[in-house]
């Protein structure tokens, strides 16, 4: 089955577009070399899901059911509809869903029946930007944002994949006018989420006030102090990513009575105990333990609950029934909210890299590297980088035994051309210990080996290209 639907969506009346609009559409062609779109007014949203069941009848007793099922959807969105959103800022979320299940039902006596049931499901959850290459450029007023353009700021590095695996088996006993049920499930859930906001870059331009001012610092590249340029998760001593996974299983037992005792009576008791395993750990921020008493290292491990219920229907005549009951019901496992756990361990650092200018002569370029780390504060440095600094010497030194060099990676210039004046910078964010490998001959060699993400060894890199 195919379902698709078209979105529309009026420009916004109270932010003083268009006309601000194709100034800002025309500075970032002519500036920043860069098309950031229009503002969509329509949009196709696609939705496509395929089932398939077999059913068998193995013989009077028994029957066997094998489903499977895909679905597949992409929606575009975006997150503020208050304010002008170009195309290139709007993003798309694509959900893949797989299942396979497998059911033998089984009819044993006259009173006595089972279920059982096998099964695995996988979800994928990808939200990535309509053009996910540049950075998110914002221009506001007095605080307010009004247009955005450019890759959104959370949508940069971001996925949710889960996978699930189940089984159960149940039984029905039918004594008298009571019908017993009792069963036991298991269903174990991988998790896998990767969010790092801005890890392409994240820059407002805000004068105050005055919209056109912000509009002149847009032009002139000049984001003033940044919220953050990019992010990398990668404090910890292991340099562990924002990309992070765990398992979470759940047992559950139940047992129900449902008891008859008239026609037009009917009472319903019973309890479901869940106990859940959750063994991954996540990382222990000393900060946060001695801020706080206790460590952030908690998770579901061990947790468990128990859910008593009662119900009744009861029909009065045939036109008025009465049903109703009470209880304590949990479900729907918080995978988000657990990953978070893992990912917002406190242990990160967010990175603003700028261009300050650049000596055409010696091909060097000046930069204002903001380092801003949990813990440690704001930490700014300026300083001219070319061809031959050396990455693990020429470096900042940060906390907790790490470093982060910028290395230029090329230089253009042509006086007949300007929009092609460009320099390429390569940030390397590696443990202090590589500082001391001075040795190496080829300084391409080493931006290789640092450069190649390996988190066993906490390297990571990030490139920013200036125009």
């Amino acid at each position: 089955m195919r379902y698709r639907q078209t979105e529309t969506k009026s420009l916004p009346l109270h932010t003083g577009f268009p006309v601000e609009l194709d100034e800002i559409v025309d500075i970032a062609n002519t500036v920043y070399f860069y098309d950031p779109g229009f503002i969509p007014q329509s949009m196709d949203h696609e939705d496509e899901k395929i089932l398939i069941k077999l059913d068998w009848n193995i013989n009077d007793d028994h029957r066997a059911v094998l489903t499977y099922q895909t679905a597949e959807g992409d929606v575009i969105f975006d997150d503020f509809p208050t304010l002008a959103a170009l195309q290139s800022n709007r993003y798309n979320i694509n959900e893949k869903l797989e299942s396979t299940s497998l059911q033998l039902f089984s009819n044993w006596t006259d009173n006595f029946s089972t279920e059982i049931k096998l099964g695995d499901k996988s979800v994928e959850n990808r939200q990535v930007s309509v053009d996910n290459s540049t950075p998110e450029f914002i221009v506001a007023s007095n605080g307010i944002p009004l247009l955005q353009a450019g890759g959104d700021k959370f949508r940069q590095r971001n996925f949710l994949n889960n996978e699930s695996d189940l089984f159960r088996i149940k039984g029905d006993f039918i004594a008298g006018d009571h019908i017993i049920t009792a069963g036991f499930d298991r269903e174990s859930k991988f998790n896998r989420n990767l969010f790092t906001p801005g890890a392409r870059g994240s820059f407002t331009f805000d004068a105050g006030i005055d919209l056109d001012a912000s509009l002149d610092l847009f032009e002139a590249r000049d984001v003033g102090d940044p919220g953050f340029g990019f992010v990398l998760h990668g404090g910890a001593p292991v340099g562990e990513d924002a990309d992070k996974s765990y398992t979470l299983d759940i047992d559950s037992f139940y047992v129900q009575d449902e008891w008859t005792p008239s026609s037009d009576l009917t009472l319903t008791f019973g309890f479901r105990y869940d106990k859940l395993s959750n063994s991954d750990d996540p990382i222990e921020n000393d900060n946060f333990v001695s801020r706080y008493q206790f460590s952030n290292t908690e998770n579901l491990d061990g947790k468990d609950l128990f859910q008593p219920r009662f119900g009744f229907n009861y029909d009065v005549s045939d036109r008025l029934t009465i049903r109703g009951g009470a209880g304590l019901f949990g479900g729907g496992a918080p995978l988000i909210i657990l990953s978070n756990v893992y990912i917002g361990d406190g242990i990160s650092r967010n990175f603003s890299i700028q261009a300050l200018s650049a000596n055409l002569e010696t091909k060097e370029v000046q930069i204002r590297l903001k380092v801003r780390s949990n813990p440690g504060g704001l930490k700014i440095f300026e300083f001219w980088i070319g061809y031959f600094d050396f990455p693990t010497i020429d470096n900042v030194r940060l906390s907790d035994n790490q470093r982060c060099a910028l290395v230029l990676r090329k230089f253009e210039f042509d006086e007949e051309s300007p929009s092609a004046q460009s320099a390429k910078v390569l940030m390397l964010y590696f443990p202090g210990d590589y500082a001391s490998l001075k040795d190496k001959p080829y300084i391409d060699d080493m931006i290789r080996k640092l450069g190649l993400r390996d988190d066993r060894n906490g390297l990571q890199s990030r490139g920013e290209t200036f125009k």
